[in-house]
């Protein structure tokens, strides 16, 4: 039993312990707009070489090779996208818990079918298919399939997946996000969802249907809720160089490991997919720690960080089109694969800046394609 003296220090220290987490918290709360335009970028970088990952990618196989860029694009491929869902994640505990401002949950899914379902219909039928058609041909069975039934709509499959992880939280988030959540019901809640996870991707595996990304979105779960859980608990130690590097040792250790089981081939390539949510988690806890970590000196807030936090959303609508247009432009000449990605990467990032600043100027089209 604790002495009166014990107990009379920890009250003393206790609203200091608070002002720091409520400060901590702050900062992890002004960072998160960052941290979400460092993945965005990634996920330009990595659609941008994509073209050289094994199994080929976009609207013609590459003149020249790269493995390595290939290797940077799969791995990048692990998290970046991870990333985003976790701080969607982050943001949602938040506004549920602390501000109450998603305590409707007709509220909260108007609101993410205005925010997600909208632009994915007005970017598929205006931008994404008539690439699709330029590029593939037009096909009416497999344009409805790919883009009415969500089952492979390029770039727009984000949408539906994360409206549905939305739709899941929102309905069962009073006992996800019980203020007297223990860590052990968090745990437990970890991994129920990883076990989803990997079921899921099972399934997809075994060719159930991917009807309007529902199993991609039972996948993402996971890392939803990791995010909230960033939210939920103080972790002010992790943002050391040393945590940092470490979340990147993992993420990459991992990979090259699930890349040796995978060519390995038999029983030893299914070690992947239990391996791969491990994996995802590795790298957005690397992002989000090296995001904070950036962040918060100072100097990451000026006009061009601005611009492309309130185009990021379009940016990722409008990105891989452009890219494919670089690649059908670029690759048959036989340029350097390094200069190839690099082209890709800047032209459609400053190309879709510009067509998101063009559409903000227009309140349908700013609401239709949720610029801002």
């Amino acid at each position: 039993m604790e002495s009166r003296e014990s107990m009379a220090a920890m009250q003393a220290t206790d609203p200091q312990k608070t002002d720091r987490r409520t400060a901590g918290k702050a900062a992890e709360l002004s960072n998160t707009a960052f941290v979400k335009l460092l993945a965005m970028l990634l996920v330009v970088y990595c659609h941008s070489i994509s073209i050289y990952m094994p199994g080929g990618w976009g609207p013609e196989a590459p003149m020249r090779q790269s493995a390595f860029l290939g290797l940077v694009a799969s791995w990048l491929n692990t998290f970046h996208v991870h990333t985003f869902v976790a701080v969607s994640g982050y943001l949602f505990a938040y506004l549920r818990t602390e501000t109450h401002r998603y305590d409707s949950a007709r509220h909260v899914l108007g609101n993410k079918a205005q925010r997600l379902l909208l632009p994915y219909v007005c970017a598929s039928l205006f931008w994404v298919i008539p690439f699709d058609i330029r590029f593939w041909g037009f096909d009416a069975t497999r344009l409805v399939k790919d883009y009415a039934l969500a089952l492979n709509p390029c770039q727009l499959w984000f949408l539906p997946m994360l409206f549905l992880v939305f739709c899941a939280f929102t309905l069962v988030s009073n006992r996800v996000c019980f203020a007297t959540q223990t860590k052990k019901q968090a745990l437990l809640w970890l991994a129920a969802l990883y076990l989803i996870g990997v079921a899921a991707n099972l399934a997809s595996s075994f060719g159930v249907p991917n009807v309007f990304q529902w199993l991609r979105a039972l996948q993402f779960l996971l890392f939803f809720y990791a995010g909230m859980l960033l939210r939920r608990y103080d972790l002010p130690r992790l943002y050391q160089w040393k945590y940092i590097i470490a979340a990147l040792f993992s993420s990459v250790a991992l990979f090259a490991f699930t890349c040796l089981c995978e060519n390995a081939g038999g029983a030893l390539a299914l070690v992947r997919v239990p391996l791969r949510p491990v994996l995802g988690l590795c790298g957005a806890l690397f992002l989000w720690l090296f995001g904070n970590k950036i962040a918060r000196p100072g100097g990451t807030e000026n006009g061009l960080n601005r611009l492309l936090s309130r185009t990021m959303f379009p940016v990722y609508l409008f990105h891989q089109q452009w890219i494919y247009l670089v690649i059908a432009l670029l690759n048959r000449t036989g340029v350097a694969p390094y200069w190839l990605g690099e082209t890709a990467f800047a032209a459609s990032l400053i190309l879709s800046v510009l067509l998101s600043w063009l559409l903000g100027k227009w309140k349908v089209t700013k609401r239709m394609f949720a610029v801002g």
